[in-house]
């Protein structure tokens, strides 16, 4: 009796499971769908989305397919958010595929993620967002796009990079083609204007065919992105443990360029602070800058450089050699040579180092000149109010620290 009573309940319980088992994955595979596209739970998203952001949400025909397998395939025509009338996001003709066969091991498979265009005015979306006390966790979750197909048509992505610097960002046909396993290319058009303080800096990259992934790694390879006028060639590699290795390299790289890039903040630093002596400056280096995961390098060497000191009756300066060595903390100045006022003869040169250069700037240089008394007359007597004059030339050393 009790072996019966046992197989019974048994029995029961394997009938229980199985029904379920049954239940959930009918809901997995017919009720889920039908509930996605289903229009009471469209309305339910664009009622709390008004409810909570005063926005606008518009969805047109979301699809949800789901089978007898990890896959779940998600597509819709059009997503459309807007606030007093100005839009904040625009989806058309969105598609994703992503696979949960790893998701016991926290890891989703990003299969498929393509749209015709998308628009967003991120700066604006953050501003509906209800806010929430940040908590920074790490998540336990990967997701995988190594092997997905990636793509859109157009796109447009508005945002601000500080509080004063704005990015617009366009561009056409960009994506990951699937199609072989071995080697799959990245290809993009991408086109950028960054505005701070009515200064614009452009930045536009072509693919030209030498982004791609292969053997679990990222690779860009002598890709030119052009800042202004001037080719930065890029070289890159990375892999799934986020490591991360880029060479950037260029000659001849105008240094108004270089300036305006930095200028924009993007990248946190004072250069300005120690700028704010010259003016008129204009030249163009040769570098060569390795970043390797949070490690970085460089050499930077002039070609020609000319500028005003601002201060001392803004006398020109030419500078025909020198080399910049950077570090992580530190930047050192070697063998700059030159002359002022236009003459060769006026000769002058500077040596030394800045360090961190990324936040307060702590400057050590050595100067070294041949000042005359063409100096004494045409510069230091309109600054002094009076006229001045040295009989010969006095050989003279100057430290800014």
């Amino acid at each position: 009796m009790k072996i019966n009573r046992f197989f019974k309940f048994i029995i029961g319980l394997s009938v229980s499971a199985a029904i379920i088992a049954g239940g959930f994955v009918g809901f997995y595979i017919k009720g889920l769908p039908y509930l996605v596209s289903h229009p009471k739970t469209i309305k339910y998203a664009q009622d709390m989305t008004n409810k909570y952001t005063g926005a606008k949400l518009s969805i047109k025909n979301p699809v949800l397919h789901t089978e007898f397998s990890p896959i779940i395939d998600f597509g819709v025509k059009q997503v459309y958010l807007e606030k007093d009338g100005n839009k904040l996001l625009e989806l058309n003709n969105f598609k994703a595929s992503i696979s949960l066969s790893k998701i016991l091991s926290k890891n989703i498979i990003i299969n498929k993620l393509v749209a015709e265009s998308i628009y967003a005015n991120v700066d604006e979306i953050q501003k509906i967002i209800p806010k929430t006390e940040k908590k920074e966790t790490k998540s336990e979750w990967d997701v995988d796009i190594f092997d997905a197909l990636l793509g859109v048509k157009n796109c447009r992505i508005i945002y601000s990079l500080n509080s004063d610097t704005l990015l617009d960002l366009k561009g056409e046909h960009i994506g990951v083609n699937n199609a072989e396993k071995g080697k799959r290319n990245v290809y993009a058009k991408v086109f950028a204007d960054i505005s701070r303080k009515d200064k614009h800096l452009t930045l536009s990259f072509d693919d030209s065919k030498r982004v791609y992934f292969e053997n679990n790694h990222f690779y860009i390879y002598d890709c030119p992105i052009k800042i202004n006028k001037s080719n930065i060639f890029i070289n890159l590699k990375a892999d799934k443990k986020k490591n991360l290795d880029i060479s950037l390299f260029s000659k001849g790289l105008n240094v108004n360029d270089v300036l305006d890039f930095l200028n924009t903040q993007i990248i946190e630093n004072q250069v300005q602070e120690s700028l704010v002596y010259l003016n008129d400056i204009q030249g163009n280096v040769d570098f060569r800058l390795n970043i390797k995961n949070n490690n970085l390098n460089g050499v930077f060497k002039l070609n020609s450089a000319n500028f005003k000191v601002r201060d001392v009756d803004n006398v020109p300066i030419t500078m025909t050699k020198g080399r910049v060595l950077l570090t992580p903390d530190k930047v050192d100045l070697i063998d700059f040579q030159g002359y002022y006022d236009n003459r060769a003869q006026n000769n002058l040169s500077f040596e030394g180092s800045v360090k961190d250069y990324l936040n307060s700037i702590d400057i050590d240089i050595t100067g070294k000149a041949l000042v005359t008394n063409d100096f004494f007359k045409k510069h230091l007597s309109k600054m002094l109010g009076t006229n001045t004059e040295i009989k010969g030339d006095a050989p003279t050393r100057i430290s800014f620290k």
